[in-house]
């Protein structure tokens, strides 16, 4: 739990220095991909024109034969073109396989990007106006973007940290939870559940003190709480040494004095 806690924190105070480079890059993305889907669109402005042109040379009381097939006729050509509104709403195109009823992912799976980038519904149109076509979101969907070095690296240590925090605190909660405190450490389990102090009050207990409050360590997720790791793990360890004469700072053997010279120990004479 201690190690899991360590990286957790670690994991959120990077988070903190790398967000304002992660804003700029998701912001420049979006648009150059705004870029490359109007590009396309004035693109397809030729065709569109001639094709707008070529519909007057029909006369007006001869239907073309495209027009006389039914619209409901299994020979009509499918649009293939996925459709956002001014919403940012996916609807996805009649020719692909219909998405099951009631599936939240229904309209990101219909688009080729994540459906964050329009959910302003600001994604650009065709020059007559239309809605985008589906060759303006593949070419939005191709954009790339240069990335330095040191943010590689930091997302990089973000996502093993967050691994490493996983597999300690997977393992941590198979062992370590409040009915097995109630069960092997009763007064531990006591100092904490009966405590009144705050998550953010860490600095109120004595390392030391064996009496004090405690308080059961919260959501690591918030960076904080690895004082209290620490706090509880003393208690446990105090709780449990008793039966073999742990006494704590007391015990602890204090370091020789330097007053001797170097290589020589206490009490041998020098032969100088």
């Amino acid at each position: 739990m201690i190690e899991g806690f360590i990286h957790t924190r670690k994991v959120n105070y990077a988070s903190r220095s790398t967000r304002g480079d992660t804003d700029a890059l998701w912001k420049t993305t979006k648009e150059l991909m705004f870029i490359a889907a109007r590009e396309e669109g004035l693109k397809a402005t030729p065709s569109l024109l001639l094709a707008g042109s070529s519909s007057h040379l029909t006369p007006q009381g001869l239907p073309s034969p495209a027009n006389s097939i039914p619209t409901n006729s299994a020979h009509s050509t499918p649009n293939v073109v996925d459709k956002v509104s001014d919403h940012g709403d996916v609807a996805p195109s009649t020719s692909a396989r219909p998405l099951p009823q009631g599936s939240p992912n229904a309209q990101a799976q219909a688009l080729p990007f994540p459906p964050e980038f329009i959910k302003d519904g600001d994604f650009p149109r065709t020059p007559d106006g239309a809605r985008p076509t589906e060759q303006m979101m593949t070419a939005a969907a191709k954009v790339t973007i240069p990335v330095p070095p040191h943010f590689v690296n930091a997302v990089q240590s973000q996502s093993q940290g967050i691994e490493a925090a996983q597999y300690c605190l997977e393992h941590s909660q198979q062992t370590l939870t409040l009915p097995k405190m109630a069960q092997h450490f009763p007064t531990t389990f006591a100092r904490m559940v009966h405590s009144n102090l705050a998550p953010d009050e860490e600095y109120q207990p004595d390392m030391e003190d064996e009496e004090g409050e405690l308080f059961w360590p919260g959501q690591c997720v918030t960076g904080e709480g690895l004082g209290w790791v620490c706090l509880m793990g003393k208690a446990m360890i105090n709780e449990l040494g008793k039966d073999i004469g742990y006494i704590g700072l007391k015990g602890v053997i204090p370091k020789p004095k330097a007053d001797a010279p170097s290589g020589l120990m206490r009490g041998q004479p020098s032969t100088r």
